[in-house]
Formats: structure tokens, sequence, C-alpha cells
């Protein structure tokens, strides 16, 4: 017997639509491997870190601008001072990872680090919708936690707690609270604030005085990397920055629960913003052949959510044709925005906004003006 040889016109050949669906799945894959590939972070080196305080440095400059602002140039040279500082304690190890570099100058990038990203959370939140006032007591909470993070310098050998930001609840990035929220809720954020095998973190607030303070935050959850307060009775402190030392414990071989060097926080309290708005109401009337001054007055505003109602005696004029309002409003720091005149028939309202949340409204049917403090608009005030 002979072995069968096989029929070469017998063996099958992958059609091209296969070839090509083949393809096509390779290129997916090496599509897919290469997104994945790019979602990877890089460690974090020291280069980094310069790099990010140079970023830093440079948009605070772009903020200044030409007006030479003394607080932002003191910023910029902060900057640049720590740069230079943490440049000389890097040395050869500039380009390492910082998990693997002598502790002190990991532990300096990491304050380094956390600086930067403050610097560019301000820069931000403060961008826009921001009063003079709302501004300068967010710079100030900047500065101070600059002064912090340039002045710490306790080391350890296991990794350093480190704050590198405050929010809201919401994400917002948090820079100022005000008296209007009794019990504000906000959210540290960073890494090692918690070791899960020690006891929750102590949270301490000190003063501009740096003494501790009588309303002291409360912890509501804790995570490494982010650790939950509520503060009751801030609204009753002075206005000043307030410093928060986050005191957190680690597991350590033989030796159960050690202390680690406090991580820390600034946020400025200041008071509920004050707005005047002062407004002019002018009608004119079926049979009369100049306009006729209804009222015109200044209304005072305190915080957010506010409603203040003024009632219009409208007997001047019997048959109004249409009704002018012209408005201002000026923020505590003297800060102004003009609105109008705006025009409208007897029967329609009149409604102006004039900034920082602050409208106004003329309500012909009710024969009133009604101002509303609406909801913040500057991003980085509780």
């Amino acid at each position: 017997m002979h072995a069968s040889k096989p029929n070469p016109r017998s063996t099958r050949r992958p059609s091209t639509a296969a070839v090509l669906r083949t393809c096509a799945l390779g290129v997916m894959l090496v599509c897919a491997t290469t997104a994945a590939a790019q979602q990877v972070a890089p460690r974090l080196t020291g280069d980094m870190v310069v790099a990010d305080l140079a970023k830093a440095q440079q948009a605070v400059k772009a903020r200044a601008g030409d007006n030479h602002d003394a607080q932002l140039q003191a910023v910029s040279a902060q900057l640049q001072t720590m740069a230079a500082r943490l440049r000389e304690l890097l040395g050869g190890d500039a380009g390492q990872p910082l998990a693997t570099i002598d502790k002190d100058a990991r532990d300096a990038a990491v304050r380094a680090d956390a600086a930067a990203k403050r610097v560019q959370a301000w820069i931000n939140a403060s961008a826009v919708a921001c009063t003079r006032d709302e501004a300068d007591a967010m710079l100030a909470a900047l500065t101070t936690t600059l002064a912090h993070l340039s002045a710490d310098a306790e080391p350890q050998k296991a990794p350093l707690p480190v704050i590198d930001g405050v929010e809201t609840l919401d994400q917002r990035p948090l820079f100022v609270l005000t008296a209007d929220d009794a019990v504000p809720k906000f959210v540290l954020t960073g890494a090692n604030l918690v070791d899960a095998q020690c006891a929750n973190p102590e949270v301490t607030a000190t003063g501009p005085d740096g003494k501790p303070v009588a309303a002291q935050p409360q912890l509501v959850a804790a995570q490494p990397g982010r650790v939950e307060l509520q503060w009751p009775g801030a609204a009753n402190l002075p206005p000043g920055s307030y410093t928060l030392a986050l005191s957190a414990q680690r597991k350590a071989f033989l030796l159960g629960c050690v202390s680690q060097p406090p991580a820390v926080a600034v946020l400025q309290l200041a008071p509920a913003p004050r707005f005047n708005v002062s407004y002019a109401l002018i009608a004119t009337c079926e049979g009369q052949s100049a306009p006729v001054s209804l009222a015109a007055a200044t209304i005072p505003v305190a915080g957010r959510g506010q409603t203040v109602s003024r009632s219009i005696d409208v007997a001047a004029c019997a048959q109004p044709v249409s009704y002018t309002l012209t408005a201002a409003a000026s923020a505590g720091d003297g800060q102004e925005t003009r609105a109008g005149p705006f025009t409208q028939g007897p029967d329609a309202s009149v409604t102006s906004g004039l900034g920082n949340g602050l409208t106004l409204t003329w309500d012909p049917s009710l024969h009133q003006l009604l101002v509303r403090s609406g909801k913040r608009t500057c991003k980085g005030v509780y």
C-alpha cells in the first residue's frame, strides 16, 4: 500500500476577508496596547518637580502682569528659591524616582511638589469672578502655605505624609472659608495621610497667633489620599490665616504605631461678604412730557442667599408707558459694577445682573424692587 499524498488543490486557504479581519484585529490590539501604555503615569522624579515649580512660577509672573504686585512677586521669588534649593539637594539624583533617593532630598521634593500643586490650584480658582477681598484672602492662604512648606524640613525613612490640596466635597479647590456657613465641610488631599493599621489621624487648627483655637475641626472619614473634615464654629472665629496640622501614625516593625511628621494645610477665614446696591427707577408716563423719578436709593446686602425687597410708590405716574432701571453694585473693597439703563413696557419685569452673583429685579405688578445675592462665583471660596 502506498500512503496517499495530499492533494494540493484541496488545501483551504484563508479568504481575503478573513485576512483583513485578522489584520484589523491585530491593529486594534496594537492600538489598545499603546493606549494602555500611555495611561501609565511616569514615576515622579526631582526633575519633574523642578519643572512643575518653574511652570507655577511663570504662571504667577503672568498673573502679576505689568502691575508689579508685590505679593505675587514674593510668591514668584519663593518658588524660585524652593526650586534652587531642591536642585542643590538632588544633585546627580534629579532624574531618579523620588522613592529611590536620599530621604532629605526625597522629602524636600515631596513638599516642593505639594507647593507647585497648590499654586496651580490657586491659579485656576482665582482666575475670574472674584472680588478684590476674595482674591486677597486666597493669596494670603497661598503665601502662608508656601511659607510652611518651605520651612518644614523634618525627614523620615518612611514615605512622608503630605497635604497637597484642600477641596470642597464636590472637588473644587478651596482657600477661603466665610461666615456664610456655620459648619463648612471639606477634604484634605495628599498622600500617606493615614495607615489602616493605626488610629485615625488628628487634625489641630491654630490661629494667626500660632495657638490652638477653641473651635477645632472634626474628622469625618480618612483614607491615605483623602481626609474629610467638618469645622463647627469656624464662622465664629476671627478673620485670618489658620493652619491645619494633620498628625498621622504608621505601623513600624516591632515598634507598633509611631508618630510621623505633621502635614499642614492653610485656610483663610473671612467675614461674610457685604454689598451695596444702588438703583434709580424712572417712569415715562401718559400725558407727561418729562420722565418721572420714582425712586433712587442704596440697598445693603450681607451674605449669600439673601433677598432684600423695597416697595416703590408709583402714585406719581398713574398711567406708565415704560420703566427705566439703572443700577450699580459695590463690594466691601469698593469694586463697582454698573448696569443699565434698561427700559421695558409698563407690564414687563426688568432684571439686571450686577456681578458676584447679585441680581436686581423690578416687578411692576408688585411695585417692588428685589435684590438677590446668589451663589458665590469665586471658585476658591466656600
